[in-house]
């Protein structure tokens, strides 16, 4: 599991937000929701989706909101129902947590060859500000987990 630092200013405490204040005083709040996949492969989105929250972290652009607080936005709005998140309902939840990005993404089998596809989201103009797709084999996740933070900066617009 991921440790996550959860600041603690008196502004901060209760806000859900996650991380150390970032390179840019006026850095950005970003949701990274969980990757949708059909039910065989969920636990693997998840924890893909985790990997990518630690990774954008890392690169300190963002002030990530806890995934805690976003299950219970989730639960209040009754998305999870269904167990999927449309675009326009995650934008609107990243509203609803003060967020300025979120981050949606799906884990799918096409023939042999797995697809992890995430897209930044502004809340404000719904306009995509970055896309990240990841293709590979069955048993060779290995790899996958060793692309993630090439993954992370594009996602983000670093490269």
């Amino acid at each position: 599991m991921v440790a996550k630092l959860v600041l603690k200013s008196q502004d901060n405490a209760e806000s859900g937000l996650i991380g150390t204040p970032t390179k840019d005083t006026g850095a950005k709040r970003l949701v990274v929701y969980d990757f949708d996949a059909n039910d065989q492969y969920r636990t693997v989105a998840l924890i893909l989706a985790e990997v990518l929250r630690e990774e954008v972290f890392k690169l300190k652009q963002y002030i990530l909101v806890n995934r805690e607080d976003l299950q219970k936005i989730l639960a209040e709005m009754a998305l999870q129902q269904t167990g999927l998140i449309n675009e326009k309902d995650a934008v609107l939840t990243g509203k609803g947590l003060a967020a300025d990005q979120v981050v949606t993404g799906r884990l799918g089998l096409i023939g042999k060859l797995f697809l992890m596809q995430a897209k930044r989201v502004d809340v404000q103009t719904f306009s995509t500000l970055g896309l990240a797709s990841l293709k590979f084999t069955e048993g060779h996740e290995d790899e996958l987990l060793n692309k993630l933070p090439e993954f992370a900066r594009t996602l983000v617009g670093l490269e």
